[in-house]
């Protein structure tokens, strides 16, 4: 299988996707077209992941920055109250804020069935003390 064509700038390309569409387009309401890919559905999830043309790591950053500074500017005076339209209904700030906090981003699809659980037999005795209950167990039952 080819693998997946993640990669960590990839990654940060997608969290400025992200903070663009739940604060200036939901939130304030503002038009503003995706950042890496203007023809793309800014309905759609899992944005950014695929890496633009000419993007560096140092410029994704910068990006994302940006898109942080704006989403700050557009929630400082605000009340966690006060609401956006995300798919036809009125969400609050809390909901965004909580929101953008508790769902991790979409998975890219991964190079091989299975791929997650090889990771987990690599964890370091610091990482398996974190991991879930089960992953522990194994981990530690396997040493």
């Amino acid at each position: 299988m080819p693998p997946s064509g993640f990669t960590p700038t990839g990654l940060v390309q997608h969290m400025a996707e992200v903070k663009r569409n739940w604060f200036r387009r939901v939130f304030a309401g503002e038009q503003d077209p995706p950042i890496y890919d203007p023809q793309a559905d800014t309905h759609g999830h899992g944005g950014g992941f695929e890496l633009a043309k000419g993007t560096t790591l140092h410029g994704a950053l910068a990006t994302w920055q940006a898109e942080i500074t704006r989403s700050r500017e557009h929630c400082a005076n605000r009340a966690l109250t006060d609401t956006g339209r995300f798919m036809d209904q009125d969400v609050s700030l809390r909901w965004i804020y909580v929101r953008t906090i508790e769902r991790p981003p979409p998975r890219p699809r991964r190079s091989a069935p299975g791929t997650h659980r090889r990771h987990h037999r690599r964890m370091t005795p610091d990482q398996a003390a974190f991991a879930p209950a089960t992953t522990a167990h194994r981990r530690r039952s396997s040493a």
